[in-house]
């Protein structure tokens, strides 16, 4: 049985631990033993659910730990020397930094790297430590086509490390014609309601004041509202914005659900707003994904 570990900077309900979550589910079912090491402790109860159920075990190392004196890292050495793994997989930041050293210290076998996003935010020092680390990986995957160029000249990535993986989803279009009447329902939305909306950590990144901003143009005799499906520092600002442009009436924000599907469903429009030279890819790789699956526009 192939042996495979995860290092992941933590367990939260982003994007890439959803991924997670659904190729342990698949990598389980063609027999593979998994583990997922976990750099920092917050975790969402049904990320950790959905890998118990393809039996994986986790391991957390956390952040203090990480930051005593490089203890945590040799904590994350000794993990991968006890488990063995034929292959090791980073996923995302601080996880390529800080396991890709870690790995080939362990003598791991087969060491594979995830980036998925352009980070024009990565501080400098990771950058250059990163780009030193790299060539330790056997192969690079990438979510999408279009950052691939990112990752070579950004990341030092060579032609022959990258591996092009879309992101996979299960196609729920047979369902969406129940799941938007139930989820429509539950608004209390009429029929000829417009549902303009968005599935996103509510960050600036997100850029979601500009689908406020520009809802504010829509006729208002119209029946239209807003939905957003999400949480994040930036929800009272969206709140106060909503507030300000005369939208409290229109604005509905759900917070982090589980039930992702059910809500693009309901929507007669998807809206995507994500600011930056890394919008392009978000929008290929996430949010059609999304609403492609649901049948949403």
């Amino acid at each position: 049985m192939v042996k495979v570990v995860f290092i992941i900077d933590s367990l939260r309900r982003h994007g890439t631990q959803r991924f997670l979550a659904h190729l342990v589910r698949g990598l389980h079912d063609l027999g593979y033993e998994q583990s997922v090491i976990t750099l920092n402790s917050a975790s969402f109860p049904n990320i950790e659910q959905a890998l118990f159920s393809a039996g994986c075990a986790i391991t957390r190392i956390g952040k203090y730990s990480l930051l005593l004196g490089g203890l945590g890292w040799w904590r994350l050495v000794v993990a991968l020397k006890q488990l063995k793994p034929e292959a090791v997989m980073t996923m995302l930041d601080f996880a390529d930094t800080l396991g890709r050293p870690a790995a080939r210290l362990a003598g791991c076998r087969a060491l594979v790297t995830s980036i998925r996003a352009r980070n024009l935010a990565k501080p400098s020092w990771q950058r250059w430590f990163d780009r030193k680390t790299i060539s330790w990986a056997d192969k690079v995957v990438f979510n999408s086509r279009h950052i691939v160029s990112y990752g070579c000249q950004n990341e030092g990535v060579r032609n022959e490390q990258v591996v092009v993986i879309p992101n996979g989803v299960e196609d729920l279009r047979t369902r969406t014609g129940a799941l938007r009447s139930q989820y429509r329902q539950q608004l209390g939305l009429p029929p000829e309601t417009l549902l303009l909306g968005s599935v996103a950590r509510l960050n600036r990144q997100k850029n979601l004041a500009l689908l406020l901003r520009a809802a504010k143009k829509l006729p208002a005799h119209w029946p239209w509202r807003i939905l957003l499906v999400g949480d994040g520092p930036e929800r009272a600002r969206l709140l106060a914005l909503g507030q300000g442009l005369g939208l409290s009436d229109r604005l509905i924000l759900l917070g982090e659900r589980d039930d992702v599907e059910g809500w693009l469903a309901a929507m007669d429009i998807f809206v995507h707003t994500v600011c930056g030279k890394n919008s392009w890819t978000h929008r290929r790789s996430r949010g059609s994904a999304s609403t492609g699956r649901t049948g949403s526009s």
